[in-house]
């Protein structure tokens, strides 16, 4: 088979991350730092980005819109499935952050890009009864959420995420056939090229 759609091809990507998230907290009496690594075994961390901006609008109708800063928040959504080793380790996470410890969040253990977070979970954690009685593999309908205890306050440069180098050079290619399967799949030679028809 073969594909002709009109298309854009980009071999790289913007990404926040894609490995699971960790904590650093300070104990003042040992003065080391606690690890605390979460598996994410079946959930993912999720990172939303919110941008604060002062918007004027002048007497002509034009709107200006002036950057003030921006606050990052992430959701552990375990409302599905938690396993209480992890339930165990975002507690200890919570206990830290109740005592006023600096506790940063590396949200992906690749990069080296962490913040300061407070909790910024709901005043009422749910922690339900997962199917399987005794045998049941965790809790259920838990949510964590915390928040940057900064604002990042840097026009330019608040947005922290970085482009994933695949390897295969940027192209852009339009109104070409190239070999694909029946799921209209490209399929690809040993190094990972396009088969051009």
């Amino acid at each position: 088979m073969f594909s002709d759609r009109l298309q854009r091809t980009f071999y790289s990507e913007m990404t926040n991350g894609y490995d699971s998230p960790f904590f650093k907290i300070w104990i003042p009496s040992s003065q080391n730092w606690l690890i605390i690594t979460l598996s994410l075994r079946y959930q993912a961390l999720t990172e939303y980005l919110q941008q604060n901006y002062t918007e004027h609008k002048l007497y002509n109708g034009t709107y200006i819109r002036k950057f003030q800063y921006a606050e990052y928040f992430w959701t552990l959504d375990y409302s599905t499935l938690a396993q209480s080793s992890e339930i165990v380790k975002l507690i200890q996470v919570l206990h830290y952050l109740q005592k006023d410890f600096t506790v940063l969040l590396y949200p992906h253990k690749e990069q080296s890009r962490f913040f300061y977070v407070v909790d910024d979970s709901e005043e009422q954690l749910v922690l339900g009864e997962h199917y399987g009685g005794v045998n049941s593999p965790g809790n259920k309908d838990l949510v964590f959420k915390f928040k940057s205890k900064i604002q990042l306050t840097n026009p330019g440069s608040s947005i922290l995420w970085h482009e994933v180098n695949t390897g295969i050079p940027n192209i852009e290619v339009s109104n070409v056939k190239f070999l694909t399967n029946e799921q209209h799949d490209y399929i690809l030679t040993q190094s990972n090229e396009l088969i051009l028809l």
